[in-house]
């Protein structure tokens, strides 16, 4: 499709680039003009008009917004192409908006021509309220494009999503330090803070700790809490804390399994800390929560008891334009409406979630030989590209050695990039880190070395394919020439045991322990599953 501006003796069947208004009369975008328009275009003083001229592979602009969001829509959403020519989607019941703001950054990166705004994230929305809405600029889109912006929503979990079912039952530590009116009005003003800010998630407030403000005595109330079965815990505290070091701090290390987020850039009101322990969050309210409450303090709340599994990149996130909240659709645009659930994938098959390694740093190819180049891209998007189009979803890229260049590389790419900080301590931290991060819904996993420049998604798809939903154990592997290779699918009941082939395969045999529920898929072509591991493979790399 060509957009420009076309005389008005050339302009007949073209189609319009913008709305054009005269007086009572409205020409919409997409409108293909005729003769009757041209005249009236002309009646308007005009002898010019922005239109464009489709082509072979041109999609019109409905169709290609509802191609697209199909693949933004997830769970309790709908959408539909509005009056306005906007596709609006919808949460088809009560909760809240899931939503990561880098990703949508990175939507709006991937096409010129595409913009998706939505209501801000973890805000609270009804069944039948507009959560986003997409607009397409121009009249249609080629198919190569439509198709390029698929690519890149296919590496993760639908952007779009309304979560309800979250954990409730919730409790506070009040730790004190000293027993006084003063102290007692600022415990009230923090939880009825609290209670006002986190209304629309009806949570159950029902147990209340007392504890010193000492290390010891806070850290057995926050065992006893868990321990008595609540899943959000609250603290309260009698004063700011300043370092890691302080007292809350160092009291929850004392317990919980991490601290995912320590504090928030929010002047008075940046002691925010969030931590896990199994399946219940821990939580140490600002001490000038009350005074100084901000939407920040909400997201990062929200997003604490909502996400699934919490890491330290999920509180580090960019802002987007936002639309106002509670708007709906008109009674027309209802009708149109597409429940997301109808064009999802089958709810039968097996999810299997894709981590790439990529933290190492190439010692024994004497670089860094993930940034070679590789058919005019970095060795590493070889792997990137196989898991977008494979079927597993979603897919996580683990960094460590120069993650600066390779984020940046991906910054535009809707996959999961983590920094793996303990790379230098060998494959194993990756796996471990990569494998924590898969969902609970993703029956297994495939580790996939980012150094295999021939790997294509059908070996991915193959292994995929292989996997039974209905066995506890499972490793697949291909093999070529006898010999195991890499990449690998395993079940979450293996995550514990996951492994890479180990490269001298060919004189002894790779997971032993593992045959009585390994499947070994052949692979006819053993430059498949090629890895580069040595300068003199560097040298065939730049051969191919």
């Amino acid at each position: 499709m060509k957009c420009q501006h076309f005389l008005l003796s050339e302009a007949t069947g073209k189609y319009l680039c913008a709305d054009f208004s005269f007086g009572r009369i409205t020409l919409p975008r997409g409108r293909q003009l005729t003769a009757e328009d041209i005249k009236l275009l002309k009646s308007c003083g005009l002898k010019t008009v922005l239109a464009a001229d489709f082509e072979e592979g041109d999609v019109i602009s409905a169709t290609a917004l509802e191609i697209i969001a199909a693949r933004l829509c997830g769970e309790n959403t709908a959408y539909c192409i509005g009056d306005d020519g906007l596709c609006k989607i919808i949460a088809t019941q009560d909760g809240i908006l899931m939503r990561e703001s880098e990703r949508v950054a990175k939507f709006n990166h991937i096409q010129n021509e595409l913009i998706l705004n939505t209501i801000p994230a973890w805000y609270p929305v009804k069944k039948g309220e507009i959560i986003a809405e997409v607009e397409l600029l121009t009249p249609a889109l080629s198919q190569t494009a439509i198709d390029n912006v698929v690519l890149h929503l296919s590496g993760n979990v639908p952007m779009l999503s309304i979560q309800h079912d979250y954990p409730k039952k919730t409790a506070f530590i009040y730790a004190s330090l000293q027993n006084n009116m003063e102290q007692t009005e600022h415990f009230t003003a923090q939880v009825t803070e609290l209670i006002r800010t986190l209304e629309p998630l009806n949570l159950s407030f029902e147990g209340e700790y007392q504890a010193s403000y000492d290390v010891e005595d806070l850290a057995d109330a926050i065992q006893t809490a868990e321990y008595d079965g609540y899943e959000l815990i609250f603290i309260i505290s009698p004063v700011r804390t300043i370092t890691k070091d302080d007292v809350i701090p160092t009291a929850m290390s004392k317990f919980v399994d991490k601290i995912v987020n320590f504090d928030i850039p929010s002047i008075n009101s940046s002691d925010l800390i969030i931590a896990t322990k199994r399946a219940s969050r821990i939580i140490a309210l600002p001490y000038n929560f009350a005074k100084h409450n901000s939407p920040r303090h909400y997201q990062d709340i929200c997003k604490a008891i909502i996400h699934e599994k919490l890491n330290a990149f999920d509180f580090q996130t960019d802002e987007c334009v936002s639309l106002f909240p509670a708007q709906s659709l008109s009674k027309t645009e209802e009708t149109r409406l597409i429940d997301a659930s109808s064009t999802t994938l089958d709810p039968n098959a097996s999810q299997i979630a894709i981590v790439i390694l990529a933290a190492g740093s190439s010692a024994r190819a004497k670089c860094n030989k993930l940034l070679k180049d590789c058919g005019g891209e970095p060795l590493f998007m070889k792997a990137v590209h196989a898991a977008l189009k494979s079927k597993g979803l979603p897919v996580f890229f683990i960094t460590g050695h120069q993650h600066e260049v390779m984020e940046e590389l991906l910054k535009d790419v809707d996959i999961n990039v983590v920094y793996n900080s303990d790379y230098r301590a060998g494959v194993k931290t990756s796996i471990k880190l990569g494998l924590n991060l898969v969902p609970n819904s993703c029956q297994g996993a495939i580790l996939l070395p980012a150094d295999m420049p021939n790997i294509t998604e059908n070996e991915l798809n193959k292994l995929i394919a292989e996997f039974d939903n209905k066995l506890e154990k499972q490793v697949i592997m291909l093999t070529s020439k006898n010999i195991k290779k890499n990449p690998i699918l395993w079940s979450r009941s293996l995550f514990a045991d996951a492994d890479l082939v180990p490269e001298n395969t060919d004189v002894r045999g790779a997971f032993l322990e593992h045959t009585d529920y390994t499947t070994l898929i052949k692979i006819p072509n053993d430059n498949t599953v090629w890895d580069i591991t040595f300068p003199a493979d560097i040298d065939k790399l730049k051969e191919q």
